[in-house]
């Protein structure tokens, strides 16, 4: 059985929630849950790992529907070298800022354009977590890979396009996607166990196939993971990841924090933004359908700034929260 089962109407998550969790047999209400799981995070009684997949679920996001995929962090923006040193702050994202505007050197051209605009206003114009983006992780893994078929028309993507090494992780398409938890739980992610043929790169003479692990991984899936769950636990990740979660779920996800932190997006990616139901023409609603799969907001279920965990302790151990293979939550001691 499930760990964790919810049922949610559209109501805003911050009051008259509609929302229950299924805990421990006992049902409480989602805010109860929230405060709870908050507190024992901040005492460092559960994982950076296991919060910020309770904070998905509660947020309405799902396993289900890849337009409303779970959403992790991107925690590294320097994966290539042959000893990683992940004690260094210097190889790490800044948390702080979104993934659009995580370098410095683009900060002001982002303001710059979003003054520009006086209507239909945002930073930027593809979404941070989308039904492609998920895809595009996974491709090497049933059912993903019939689903980035589809996506490009029957036929893989350009092979300089596939999600084929880390150097495309820290190359300047990515830096509009944030993570998913599969990549620092499933090793087969990263391994053509059903050798596609996903054809030959530019001036490359060998096919696409497993996945270019950094070399601190020495090829190996297992490690790489195992290594980056442990980065994701680290203090440097620890230091700034309430303002990561702020961003996401929280109190700078829209309103006047939002456009501080250069975090607005189309007006179609928030809840209650748009109805369906006032849309009658079948173009026209088909138009917005297709729009809403380039990205859905969570539910906001933060309205204060969320409170740093205290000293970190590290997480050596495995995450005892993990996804069975029918998808169903499993706690273990």
């Amino acid at each position: 059985e499930p760990l964790f089962r919810s049922s949610y109407s559209s109501s805003n998550l911050l009051s008259n929630s509609t929302i229950k969790i299924t805990y421990s047999k006992a049902l409480v209400t989602a805010n109860t849950f929230l405060s709870e799981v908050c507190d024992l995070w901040t005492k460092n009684k559960i994982s950076n790992y296991d919060y910020i997949m309770l904070l998905n679920i509660l947020s309405g996001r799902s396993l289900n529907n890849l337009s409303q995929y779970f959403i992790f962090p991107r925690l590294l923006n320097d994966f290539n070298h042959t000893i990683l040193n992940w004690i260094s702050s210097a190889i790490y994202r800044d948390l702080s800022y979104p993934i659009l505007s995580s370098e410095p050197s683009i900060r002001d051209d982002i303001k710059r354009k979003y003054d520009l605009n006086e209507e239909d206003k945002y930073h930027s114009g593809t979404f941070y977590s989308t039904y492609a983006f998920v895809a595009y992780f996974s491709i090497r893994q049933r059912p993903f890979t019939e689903i980035s078929l589809e996506i490009q028309g029957g036929q893989f993507d350009s092979t300089d396009r596939l999600f084929s090494g880390t150097k495309e992780i820290c190359g300047m398409k990515e830096k509009y996607q944030e993570s998913i938890p599969l990549l620092i739980s499933l090793p087969e992610l990263y391994v053509n166990t059903n050798k596609f043929n996903f054809g030959k790169a530019q001036n490359e003479t060998t096919l696409v196939n497993d996945f270019g692990l950094p070399n601190w991984s020495k090829n190996d899936p297992r490690k790489f993971i195992l290594v980056m769950k442990k980065i994701f636990e680290s203090k440097n990740v620890n230091l700034k990841l309430n303002k990561w979660i702020d961003l996401i779920f929280g109190s700078a996800q829209r309103g006047e924090k939002a456009e501080e932190n250069k975090n607005i997006f189309k007006a179609q990616s928030y809840e209650r933004m748009v109805n369906l139901n006032d849309i009658t023409d079948p173009d026209s609603r088909n138009a917005l359908m297709r729009l809403i799969e380039t990205g859905v907001t969570p539910l906001q279920i933060f309205a204060a700034d969320s409170k740093p965990q205290l000293d970190k302790k590290q997480f050596l151990e495995k995450s005892n929260i993990y996804l069975n293979a029918k998808g169903n939550f499993i706690y273990e001691n």
